[in-house]
């Protein structure tokens, strides 16, 4: 399995074997394939400080 995004602090040699994969981001929640639920409390720092989904966000970069 290719891994598209790495956290810019991950030891790739510990996480290759054990990847945590998410499925989707809503507001402050993220999603693994399973559906179980998680709050993205500090990995959007880096690139989605707003939160994930943001449809006026959306909406505001459509315009």
């Amino acid at each position: 399995m290719d891994t598209a995004l790495w956290h810019p602090f991950s030891d790739m040699a510990v996480v290759r074997e054990d990847e945590f994969v998410l499925e989707r981001g809503e507001d402050v929640w993220v999603y693994d394939a399973a559906g179980n639920r998680y709050l993205d409390a500090t990995a959007s720092l880096w690139y989605a400080n707003a939160g994930h989904g943001r449809a006026e966000i959306a909406d505001a970069a459509a315009e």
